[in-house]
Order: C-alpha cells, then structure tokens, then sequence
C-alpha cells in the first residue's frame, strides 16, 4: 500500500504529460475530416461550379458559331434564287449583321481559346443543297421560313447566356440581343410580305405565332 501511494502520482502526472503532447500533436497536423463549409471545401464546389459554366459557354458557342454558318450558306444561295427584289434586298442587309455578329462571336471565342465550328456538319448541308433545288415563289417561302427559325434559336441561345456568369460570353449575349431582335423583326416583316403575295401556299403565320420573340 505504501508503494502505491508512491508510483500513483508518478502515473497521474505520465498520463497528464501525454495527453497534453497528443493535443498539441493534433492542433499541428488537424483533423483527418473536413466539414463542408471550410475553404477547401468551398474551393472544390467552386471548381466544379467553374467546369460547369466552361461547358454551358463552349455549347452556346458551338451551337450559335453552326446556326451563323447555316444562315450564311442559306442566305448566299437566296442572292443567286430569290424571286423578289425585296427579299434580294433584306438578304443582302441580313447578312452584313449576320456577319458582324459571328466576328464577334468569333473574338469571344479567340479570347477564351475555343475554335468555332469552321464547316456546316452533313445534316445541315443537306438543307442547304435542299434549298438549293427550289425556285421561285417556292424558294422564298423556305428561305425566309429557315431564317426565322434559325434566327430564332439564335435569341433563344442568347437569352439563356444572359444568365451565365459575368464574362464574356455573358457580355456578348447582353450586348447582341437587342440587334438580333431587331433582326427578326425585319424577318417578320418579309415573311409577312411573302405570304400576302402567295396566299394559296401552305405555311404557318409566323407574324401570328412568333411574336414573343419580338420585344
């Protein structure tokens, strides 16, 4: 008994020493878990969040830079088919604003390293080599018809870009949708046009059913 109360506090005081050198031990190196909301954590949510935008932006200007080609290819064969020298006249005007849009389109693209598409994909040279088969009054209710639709995606296309984050891609959205509005609101009007000077013909009424494009 006299032994014990002896090595007892010998004991007590080993075990106290240990426990303060493990809790340094543990403050130097830190947990093994993280909990969600540490900057690590943050950091890697952040990462993905970035990976995903890349993406969103990279098929906007895949799917644009290969709509900007279609009207273009399309457009150059209304020169050489259209029956009415208005349409004559609307191509020519569309495709200087066409072309302005895809340079610029095409620096966005330059600055974020990404290669627009440079060729139509065969399933959209197989419209235009269609296109290219009509004539006349035929021609240019298809003509005009394609142009809207693709015109149409193209403002779709920029009003989901709106809502990337603060970018370029996001500032050339902002900045081009008031001129492609614009744009199909002249498309529209030719339409229109088209329609009344060949009433028989088959076809939607896009001034009827498109109008919320226009704002």
């Amino acid at each position: 008994m006299h032994y014990l109360k002896k090595v007892l506090p010998v004991l007590i005081s080993l075990l106290t020493i240990v426990g303060c050198n493990q809790s340094e031990k543990e403050k130097g190196l830190g947990t093994t878990t993280l909990p969600a909301d540490t900057n690590l954590g943050q950091g890697k949510r952040q990462t993905i969040g970035d990976t995903r935008s890349a993406a969103a932006e990279q098929i906007f200007l895949e799917e644009t830079g290969r709509i900007v080609l279609l009207e273009l290819e399309m457009s150059n064969v209304s020169l050489q088919r259209a029956s009415r020298p208005e349409l004559k006249a609307y191509t020519e005007k569309m495709m200087d604003g066409t072309r302005k849009f895809h340079d610029q389109l095409q620096q966005v693209a330059i600055g974020l390293a990404y290669q627009l598409p440079g060729s139509l994909p065969s399933r959209l040279q197989m419209q235009v080599d269609e296109l290219k088969k009509l004539e006349g009054q035929g021609f240019d209710l298809e003509y005009i018809k394609s142009i809207h639709e693709l015109q149409s995606k193209t403002l779709d296309n920029l009003h989901g870009a709106i809502r990337f984050k603060k970018g370029p891609v996001q500032e050339f959205a902002v900045s081009e949708l008031d001129g492609v509005n614009k744009m199909l609101e002249q498309t529209v009007i030719i339409d229109s046009l088209i329609k009344k000077a060949n009433p028989d013909q088959p076809g939607d009424d896009l001034l009827r059913i498109d109008r919320k494009h226009i704002k």
